[in-house]
């Protein structure tokens, strides 16, 4: 993992031999790095984006990711502090001067937070408490949801099995109609051939 340390320095790739150049990163070469970002990754830069550390300890491994590949020339991405020292110590400064607006605090999605994170995040044991018991209420809801899944398929079958039944006994029903109404005009036909005969 990229350490923040070495995030203002220059990395060239496809060699053995990896040489490091300080960067001076001002308002300027700042500003580029979000507006390049904002490109990139079509979102103005978090403090997890721009500070490894705070992504491993907010579960949001996959920010280390994107901040380990460097930005389109080879060069690495500002750290948090390098960004913010020109702009009176805010990101929030940074990227409005860039001309976005800083996103809110906290996960951008729900699934930002890699769940096989969440033991190593640093809480507080009440927090634990809550999170151990939103954890469980969301697993008896999957569970929930996937027996009403399952009634509901057997419903279904059910309702083809009653519909195609119904059909069939109308197709019955249709036949001993037609049966029947064959044998009346067969009985009313002898029946009047017999009276003609008697007369």
């Amino acid at each position: 993992m990229t350490p923040a340390t070495v995030a203002g320095v220059t990395v060239r790739r496809g060699s053995s031999e990896t040489s490091r150049t300080r960067i001076a990163w001002t308002r300027d070469t700042i500003i580029n790095a979000i507006q390049e970002w904002v490109a990139t990754y079509d979102e103005p830069p978090r403090a997890a984006d721009w500070n490894p550390s705070s992504a491993k300890w907010s579960g949001q491994t996959w920010r280390i990711e994107r901040y380990r590949a460097g930005r389109a020339d080879g060069t690495a991405w500002p750290s948090l502090n390098a960004a913010k020292r020109p702009f009176d110590g805010s990101l929030a400064v940074a990227v409005r001067a860039a001309g976005f607006q800083p996103p809110k605090p906290g996960p951008r999605r729900r699934r930002d937070v890699e769940p096989a994170q969440a033991d190593r995040l640093q809480m507080s044991p009440d927090v634990r408490v809550l999170l151990d018991a939103a954890l469980a209420a969301a697993r008896d809801a999957d569970r929930r949801v996937d027996a009403l899944a399952d009634r509901l398929g057997r419903m279904q079958e059910r309702a083809t099995a009653l519909v195609d039944e119904r059909d069939a006994a109308r197709r019955r029903s249709a036949g001993a109609d037609a049966r029947a109404r064959a044998a009346i005009e067969t009985a009313l036909t002898r029946a009047e051939t017999a009276l003609r005969r008697s007369r």
